[in-house]
């Protein structure tokens, strides 16, 4: 069996800690590698399993895949939902006061790191793939069933206890890599939306985006917190904050993005909606809507429940503050938001201007 390696620079490292590899789709198909195969990958004496997918979706969150997408000219590592690079102590994100990232090697780390691939068992992830082959097309089309909201996952976070037509969560109306960038920006003037929490991008970058100048959103009020997508982090956490003071000072209606509106504005979505006192089932709707939306899930269906399970109770229940696995945000959010320094009198505005 081949052992394809790869010498991993510094510069290897992506925007979301992800091993960006040098090796294409086309390489991993001449040693036989295809999608729900598991690779062997060994790096600093370590030696774990990943199976190779076609999206990062396409696993719990925490976990690692090789993802092969004709999106990327080459297969990165990514850890779903966390920090690859972090995880494995290979380099660590910091956050500066303007919102850059810096990374840095951690302590006795020396690049190039050599990593090697082979692969380990053919179709050794089929079980898992049944219920995480979670695959959105980007054709208006493929999707006649639903209305432009739900085409662009686009809606109010409704909740006990929240006013209604007040926050509003949904894709990029800037980033049109998903081809639902204008619909958003339609939405968001049909809404009257005033204020916008941008998760994804930072003033630069945004602005970066063609027709940017001419859309509606840039007319409105913006924060770009440019948040990382591992969201059990601490810098995730101030970035809750932010949004949080800057939805203190500005008027409503309120949106909520990143670029799909699923991971990280799902997760900032479930801090709000449990301080302002959602129930479990309401938590559950508004997170699964999204799979609904995208990928078709049925709800109550084996898939659905099995997301439930595994992906909300890991990605949105569990994970959030400290060192990230010692409480449950969704029962304790005040606790959480105290650890990361809110004031008395901020998380008491905010509550007073979203609750009913």
């Amino acid at each position: 069996m081949t052992i394809l390696e790869f010498d991993a620079k510094f510069e290897d490292i992506g925007r979301y800690g992800e091993i960006l590899t040098t090796f294409t789709m086309d390489d991993f198909k001449k040693e036989g590698i295809e999608y729900k195969d598991t690779v062997k990958v060994t790096f600093l004496g370590k030696e774990i399993i990943v199976p190779y997918v076609p999206s990062y979706r396409c696993t719990h969150s925490g976990g690692t895949v090789l993802v092969g997408d004709k999106l990327f000219e080459t297969i990165p590592i990514v850890a779903f939902h966390s920090n690859f690079v972090k995880k494995h102590k290979i380099a660590v994100f910091l956050e500066n006061e303007d919102r850059t990232i810096d990374i840095l090697p951690c302590k006795g780390i020396t690049f190039p790191i050599k990593f090697t691939f082979e692969l380990y068992e053919k179709n050794g992830y089929e079980e898992e793939y049944k219920v995480y082959d979670l695959r959105r097309t980007d054709n208006r089309d493929d999707y006649e069933e639903l209305n432009d909201e739900e085409y662009c996952n686009f809606r109010y976070v409704d909740i006990t206890g929240m006013k209604k037509n007040l926050l509003y969560r949904g894709s990029s109306p800037i980033n049109n890599f998903m081809h639902r960038a204008k619909y958003v920006d339609d939405l968001l003037k049909k809404y009257g939306i005033k204020t916008i929490i941008n998760l994804s991008d930072d003033e630069e970058r945004a602005k970066n985006f063609p027709s940017y100048n001419d859309t509606y959103y840039s007319k409105q009020n913006i924060i770009f917190l440019n948040t990382n997508a591992d969201v059990t982090s601490y810098n995730f956490g101030k970035s809750v904050l932010k949004a949080m003071k800057f939805i203190n000072t500005h008027e409503g209606p309120y949106f909520i993005h990143c670029m799909e509106g699923q991971d990280r504005t799902g997760a900032i979505c479930a801090i709000f909606e449990s301080l302002l006192g959602a129930t479990k089932h309401e938590l559950i709707r508004d997170f699964m809507k999204t799979y609904e939306n995208f990928y078709k899930v049925k709800r109550d269906s084996e898939q659905y429940m099995k997301i439930v399970m595994g992906e909300m109770q890991e990605n949105i229940a569990s994970v959030r503050g400290f060192t990230y696995n010692t409480i449950d945000i969704l029962k304790h959010p005040v606790t959480y938001l105290q650890f990361l320094d809110i004031t008395d009198e901020d998380m008491k505005k905010f509550i007073k201007i979203m609750q009913k």
